[in-house]
């Protein structure tokens, strides 16, 4: 009798649509080049794929084709994001942050760099026991003109 695993990480790791790792494996083997790369055949054939690739997401969610932006993974999208919105915050006075002290690390550090070396206050929210996060009292605050991510956060 074998036993059954049950992969629960999902969001972190994903199979890959086979119609996706086609296309992967393509541009990574034989139309390889570097799109940042224009001054040769490779890298013009490698930036029009993106562009194209581009546009069709852009149309497939209803955005600009300037407003999707590819990275390589979570940690950078999460960096962009929330380093990304300091600007903005100190402009606006909106320097504070509500998350989950259950974050993944990715999520934390940028917040803990915001809090020690700019100045936001970011309250990190620890769950119950059952793992929810309870976001009573808190709704006010995003109101009032803070910023509130309240991630991964259900009511108990």
């Amino acid at each position: 009798m074998s036993a059954v695993v049950a992969y629960l990480d999902v969001a972190a790791t994903t199979r890959v649509e086979p119609r996706v790792a086609d296309v992967v494996l393509h541009w990574m083997t034989e139309d390889f080049g570097n799109a940042g790369s224009r001054t040769h055949e490779y890298g013009a054939r490698a930036k029009k794929a993106v562009q194209e690739a581009r546009a069709f997401l852009a149309g497939t969610v209803g955005v600009r084709t300037e407003e999707v932006i590819f990275t390589s993974g979570a940690t950078e999208s999460n960096n962009i994001a929330l380093l990304g919105m300091a600007p903005y915050g100190e402009k606006h006075a909106r320097k504070h942050i509500i998350t989950s002290a259950i974050e993944h690390k990715a999520v934390i550090e940028p917040l803990l760099h915001l809090q020690e070396k700019q100045g936001f206050e970011v309250d990190f929210l620890e769950p119950g026991p059952s793992g929810r996060i309870s976001t009573e009292g808190r709704a006010g605050e995003a109101e009032a003109g803070h910023s509130a991510r309240l991630a991964n956060a259900r009511e108990q």
